[in-house]
Formats: structure tokens, C-alpha cells, sequence
């Protein structure tokens, strides 16, 4: 919810099957986080000491997209009940370029952790990880953007084949969505966190 410029309220959840759910807001300039673990007792609230998620890197893909013309392989146009999807398949370039993307967070991470004396977690658990994602590799991969009869976009649907270094491939799924904007009443979008 927008507050003013450049602020907003907001709460995101994200849940795992069967595992762990982790639930993140920020209202009134303040972020707060809870961890619920299944066979644990109920966590409440807790204040996080900065501001360390930005909405637009939650939303990126509603807010912005890095689309290069040059890395789309095939695209197709679909009208259904008032809404337009265009599906985008993507070239290797794309996969190549996302794959690079992913190295480079890695990096930056490992290279976080070794300026907080973090060497013997870079060591074991980072540089395999950073092995693993520079031999793993993206295949198949679609995008499909849904604009609604308002002309905006509601909706990104990720979708690629990951072929790990083991070589057994998934399905990997992504998707984002906005279900309702303007509304006249917001009052039960945001958590209610005491003090």
C-alpha cells in the first residue's frame, strides 16, 4: 500500500510444503519478520534492524523486466476472457546470461562473508554452491506476461528445465502475481504488529 512517495506498506509471505514459513512486513517505515517452523511453538513478530528487503527486488518482476529482443527465441499472443498473454520462449543467450547473473550473487556473497571473517563457511558450504551453479544449466525456458483488460500487468509465469551437475533435471516454476489493485478498503492487507 502506498503510503507517500516512495514509501509503502507491505507484507509478503512465503511458505514451503511441509516446512518452514517465513513471513516479512514493513509498516511505518519499519520491517518486521516471522518464522513459523512446524512442531514449534507459535514465533511472534520481531523488528528487523534495517530495512533489508526492498519491494521492488521482491516485485522486480512486476515492476521491471531484463528482456533482451536479441535472446527471444519464439513468441506467441493468446486472448482469453478479456486478458492477454504473451508467451515468450527463450534463447540459450538468455540462459547463458541468467546463469552468469546467478555466479555473480554468489560471489558477492562469498565475498560478504570472507570481509565478516566467515572463511571456513565460504570454504565448505559457499564454493560448492558456486560450483553447482556455474555446472548447472537452463533449458526450455518461458516467460509469460498477462496484461488485463485495464491494460496492466497482472501477472509473470516463469518456467524452465534445470539440469543440475548430477543431471537430473526438474521443472522449475515462478510465478507472480497482482489479484487486486485500488481498492477502496485496505484495511485487512497488512498484519496487525504490536509494539
Amino acid at each position: 500500500m502506498k503510503k507517500a512517495e516512495s514509501d509503502y506498506g507491505w507484507y509478503q509471505k512465503t511458505s514451503f510444503a511441509g516446512a518452514n514459513t517465513t513471513e516479512i512486513a514493513q509498516i511505518g517505515g519499519k520491517q518486521y519478520q516471522k518464522i513459523s517452523v512446524p512442531g514449534q511453538s507459535k514465533m511472534q513478530w520481531v523488528e528487523v534492524s534495517s530495512t533489508g528487503f526492498a519491494l521492488q527486488e521482491l516485485l522486480r518482476s512486476l515492476f521491471e523486466n531484463e528482456i533482451v529482443e536479441a535472446e527471444i527465441a519464439e513468441s506467441q499472443v493468446e486472448e482469453t476472457g478479456g486478458r492477454t498473454e504473451y508467451t515468450l520462449t527463450m534463447n540459450d543467450a538468455y540462459a547463458e546470461r541468467i546463469k552468469v547473473k546467478n555466479v555473480e550473487a554468489i560471489q558477492q556473497n562469498i565475498d560478504e562473508l570472507k570481509q565478516n571473517d566467515e572463511e571456513a563457511l565460504v570454504n565448505e558450504e559457499m564454493g560448492t554452491l558456486l560450483q553447482e551453479i556455474e555446472e548447472t544449466d537452463y533449458q526450455d525456458i518461458t516467460i509469460t506476461y498477462e496484461i488485463n483488460e485495464e491494460d496492466f500487468l497482472t501477472a509473470v509465469h516463469y518456467e524452465s528445465t534445470v539440469v543440475p551437475p548430477t543431471g537430473e533435471s526438474y521443472t522449475m516454476v515462478s510465478s507472480f502475481s497482482l489479484t487486486e489493485y485500488n481498492l477502496d478498503d485496505t484495511g485487512d492487507l497488512l498484519p496487525q504488529i504490536a509494539e
